[in-house]
């Protein structure tokens, strides 16, 4: 296989690229690893739609749909003059490899630290192999003070691991939390079109053992509204109030006021259609208190996506209990989303069912003391600052 070459030059984001360029199509080198730019952009396209197999019969996925998307997550992003680069592997002029990277703005103990959330893996299946490695390491050599992806799968986890990543349990823990189980059931059996009939058939008697579960007494189905109150949810709300939810936390996502980055996160996550109404609401206590917030997805008669829960351990309860009484109002049959490892009992308190069978979260640091506070839950990482964000939806 060839070998990867490396030089100081390439690590300067437009000059090196330009030598790199020039060097390759004079045929001096044969595979570079350097920063993505602007120029890359048709490349990456074209690699991305190669690897996951999206074709442009998907509404959408047209080669000027993929090209919108990645400059508008990784040229511009929510932090374009970080000096965080993406990566791409070239070979003999044709990318065949890339890494994401989107800058997350965290703080821990006071001090400020810069994060990557890496994302957008791929490497040509010609070229699999030292290519993933070396994309990965070159990463990892950069000045962030930690990486993180958390939504990995199996393939990519060898390389993480190989490359010095941990694997962080707690921060790959999933919840589900069934609201009307019947409904939830024939969501299901309808994505199966052998099974579709089906469905149709039982949906009277469903309709109505949901509608029993909501009214029996002491049922985890019961729909009873809290005392707590719901209000919309703003960008300004988060930036005044998320400073004193994580002040006793450990590595913790910073939002200071006239930073573009939380406005440009909301804005990604409000545009994927196809996911339903995205829900943004900051819980208050009885005398106007600010209890904490939740962000998540709403589609009627569909699965929840949660995005973030902002609580304290006195006030998580209240807070669930206002995500899922609004949600079952707006005919949601099912939440998913992470858990708060911090905050586990809670959700088992609010009848969540878990899971660990993946997506999960690495994190890579050179002070593995960093590391060390992911592991015990103290890190508060929603997927509002993960890779849900730079999907293409």
């Amino acid at each position: 296989m060839t070998s990867v070459v490396i030089r100081p030059s390439e690590i300067a984001r437009d000059s090196a690229s330009v030598d790199a360029n020039h060097a390759l199509r004079a045929g001096r080198i044969g595979r570079v690893i350097r920063p993505f730019v602007a120029a890359d952009v048709p490349g990456v396209g074209q690699l991305h739609r190669t690897v996951f197999r999206e074709g442009a019969a998907v509404p959408g996925r047209t080669s000027e749909g993929y090209e919108r998307w990645l400059r508008e997550v990784f040229v511009d992003g929510p932090y374009p003059a970080d000096r965080l680069d993406s990566l791409v592997c070239e070979d003999h002029g044709e990318i065949v490899g890339f890494l994401g990277v989107v800058p997350v703005h965290m703080r821990l103990d006071g001090r400020p630290l810069r994060a990557a959330c890496c994302t957008q893996f791929a490497v040509h299946p010609g070229h699999r192999g030292l290519a993933g490695v070396q994309l990965i390491r070159r990463h990892m050599a950069g000045p962030q003070d930690l990486s993180f992806s958390d939504e990995s799968e199996e393939g990519a986890l060898r390389l993480w691991e190989w490359a010095g990543a941990s694997r962080i349990p707690l921060a790959s823990l999933h919840f589900t939390r069934p609201l009307r189980p019947g409904a939830l059931v024939l969501s299901l059996l309808r994505q199966r079109p052998a099974l579709a009939r089906v469905a149709r058939i039982l949906a009277p008697a469903v309709t109505f053992a949901d509608a029993l579960l909501e009214r029996l007494p002491g049922s985890q189905f019961r729909r009873a509204e809290p005392s707590a109150r719901g209000e919309a949810l703003t960008a300004a709300d988060i930036e005044a109030e998320l400073p004193s939810f994580v002040a006793r936390r450990g590595p913790s996502v910073s939002y200071p006021p006239g930073e573009r980055a939380l406005a440009w996160r909301l804005a990604r996550v409000s545009s994927y259609a196809k996911r339903g109404p995205l829900r943004k609401t900051i819980v208050r206590g009885t005398h106007g208190e600010t209890l904490g917030w939740y962000i998540a997805y709403f589609p009627r008669g569909g699965t929840g996506e949660v995005l973030q829960v902002i609580a304290t351990p006195p006030t998580i309860e209240a807070v669930l209990a206002r995500l899922i009484y609004d949600a079952g109002r707006a005919g949601v049959v099912a939440l998913n989303g992470r858990v708060d490892g911090a905050l586990i009992q809670a959700y088992s308190d609010a009848y969540c069912v878990f899971s660990m069978r993946g997506p999960w979260t690495m994190v890579h640091a050179r002070d593995k003391a960093i590391v060390a506070r992911f592991h015990s839950g103290e890190a508060v990482l929603s997927r509002l600052e993960g890779e849900w964000c730079a999907r293409f939806e």
